[in-house]
């Protein structure tokens, strides 16, 4: 086990060394949405576009800019639940429509989250490594039939659908995993690494089915593990299971993993 431990911790080191965002360009704060949006904008038209590398950045940040507003209630008796740009099947706006959102509407992390995305993303392309998901951002609230949604339970959607996969951010080493089955209920979570196969929760959020790729969620069994069915580390594909250890923050040790 520990020769498979420290081969993990060696492909991290190597496939994805932390990186300093000093060299990359500066992504500056904004004041507005519609300054976000013309400045991802202008930075993805500027891409020469020669391999499908740069297209998929391309897409990624005309993605980011995007702006679906929508919102949606459900209620089965008296339990509700409100989404702010998204519904049942996940988010569904770009980061920049986060800007100014710090409302009861929106938690300020939403657009700390989203922004930290853009500022990692700007980086791996310029460092040329494996690229992010393009995330979709937004809220969910689960409140009692004719109450407030905004003083109900709320939380920051970050989910893609058409990526079930777990992924490891290269600039920083932070695990994102997309969806985990705890008890039947579905979360995001993101964990950051402490040292060569122990990574600490940082993150978490409401997390949704994906359509057609529900095997691909993460469990939580019984055992005190984490088994997540796919981890994408560069081009490749493992799974993996991290044991739960009784910490505050919450730490996830790699017990075992294998090629998918």
């Amino acid at each position: 086990m520990l020769r498979k431990k420290m081969v993990w911790a060696l492909m991290i080191a190597f496939l994805f060394p932390v990186y300093a965002y000093s060299d990359s360009t500066t992504v500056p704060e904004f004041n507005t949405v519609g300054e976000c949006e013309d400045w991802v904008q202008d930075y993805a038209g500027k891409i020469n576009l020669k391999t499908h590398y740069d297209v998929d950045v391309a897409d990624w940040l005309y993605s980011f800019a995007i702006n679906r507003s929508y919102t949606k209630d459900s209620c089965v008796n008296q339990n509700c639940t409100h989404w702010y740009y998204g519904n049942e099947n996940g988010p569904l706006t770009g980061g920049c429509e986060l800007i100014g959102r710090s409302s009861p509407n929106f938690f300020e992390d939403a657009w700390v989250i989203a922004r930290r995305n853009l500022v990692d993303m700007i980086s791996i392309y310029e460092s040329q490594l494996a690229l992010l998901p393009e995330y979709r951002y937004g809220k969910e609230c689960h409140y009692q039939k004719g109450a407030d949604p905004e003083k109900g339970e709320c939380g920051v959607m970050m989910n893609d659908a058409n990526q079930p996969c777990a992924t490891l951010n290269p600039i920083n080493n932070r695990l994102h995993i997309p969806c985990l089955n705890v008890s039947g209920t579905l979360y995001w979570k993101e964990a950051d690494l402490l040292e060569p196969w122990t990574f600490k929760m940082s993150n978490s959020g409401p997390g949704f089915d994906v359509p057609g790729h529900t095997d691909d969620c993460a469990t939580y069994t019984a055992s005190n593990i984490i088994h997540i069915p796919c981890v994408k580390l560069g081009d490749k594909s493992y799974w993996a299971d991290f044991e739960v250890l009784d910490t505050v923050p919450v730490e996830l040790r790699l017990k075992d993993y294998g090629a998918n």
